[in-house]
C-alpha cells in the first residue's frame, strides 16, 4: 500500500517532544518544548529550531540541556513550556520547578525532570547533548 501525501503534513512518527534547558546572559533559567528533533546518530539529536528565546541562549552560551518529555508524567509542564515565552516571563520560576547547574555544560538541568527517565547514552537525567542546530528559513 502506498500513501500519497498533500500539503504539509507530519509524516514520519512518532516524534519526540524535547524540553531544552538553558541560562541566558544573566543566568536565569528557561525551558522551551522542541517538538521538531530526531535521534540522528546513537549519541547525538538534531534540533530543528527557530528564533526563540533559547535560541538566542544557545548562541550566547553555546550549551543546552535535553529532557524527555513523557505523556505520563511531563504532558503538562512540556505544554506549558511550549505555549509561554521565556522573553516575557522566568517559566522555571513561574512553573515552579527548581533547577541547578549541569556538571557538564552551562546549562540548568530542571529536576522535576530528571526523574524521567531518557534514553541516550543508557543514563536516567537530564543530558547535556551534541549542539546540531539547523535554523529554519523565515
Amino acid at each position: 500500500m502506498s500513501v500519497e501525501f498533500t500539503g504539509k503534513k507530519a509524516c514520519i512518527a512518532p516524534e519526540g517532544v524535547f524540553i531544552i534547558g538553558t541560562y541566558d546572559e544573566n543566568g536565569v533559567p528557561n525551558a522551551m518544548n522542541a517538538a521538531w528533533g530526531t535521534q540522528s546518530d546513537f549519541d547525538e539529536i538534531t534540533l530543528f529550531l527557530a528564533k526563540h528565546k533559547t535560541t538566542e541562549n544557545i548562541k550566547h552560551t553555546k550549551a543546552f540541556t535535553v529532557a524527555f518529555a513523557t505523556k505520563k508524567d511531563t504532558v503538562e509542564i512540556a505544554d506549558y513550556f511550549g505555549v509561554e515565552t521565556g522573553s516575557k516571563v522566568n517559566k522555571i520560576e513561574k512553573a515552579g520547578y527548581h533547577v541547578h547547574k549541569s556538571a557538564h555544560v552551562n546549562a540548568p538541568i530542571i529536576e522535576e525532570l530528571s526523574r524521567s527517565p531518557t534514553w541516550l547514552n543508557g543514563a536516567y537525567a537530564m543530558l547535556p547533548v551534541p549542539l546540531f542546530l539547523i535554523p529554519t528559513l523565515s
